[in-house]
């Protein structure tokens, strides 16, 4: 059984220089690996990427920074508990970390201990 992972998210600040286009290729690229997932967990993580997507798509300063945390924290732990082996997972989890790094949300990985 996989470890359980936390994710803490803090230091929300303006977008750090990331273009929406930027931000929006990331969702794109999360979409096509969040195709290879399971059936059962795939319609939760689209939308959870379609929030996180909302969101980017309004302008700066209108943007729920709590409401992007929530999803993107969502979107890592994902990323980062899947045990079936599918291409790109890891890339997952880490476009999950820097999209919220890009939008100003820093998500810290603590070390795994056991």
């Amino acid at each position: 059984m996989p470890a359980l992972v936390l994710f803490t998210a803090s230091n929300f600040s303006q977008t750090s220089g990331a273009s929406t286009a930027e931000l929006l290729q990331i969702i794109t690229t999360m979409r096509q690996t969040a195709a290879q997932f399971p059936k059962e967990i795939q319609d939760d993580i689209i939308v959870d990427i379609d929030d996180v997507e909302e969101e980017i798509k309004k302008p700066e300063n209108q943007r729920n920074l709590t409401r992007l945390k929530k999803r993107l924290i969502a979107l890592a732990m994902i990323g980062a508990m899947i045990a079936t082996p599918i291409a790109g997972i890891t890339d997952f989890a880490n476009n999950a970390i820097d999209l919220g790094n890009k939008l100003g949300i820093e998500l810290h990985l603590p070390s795994a201990t056991r």
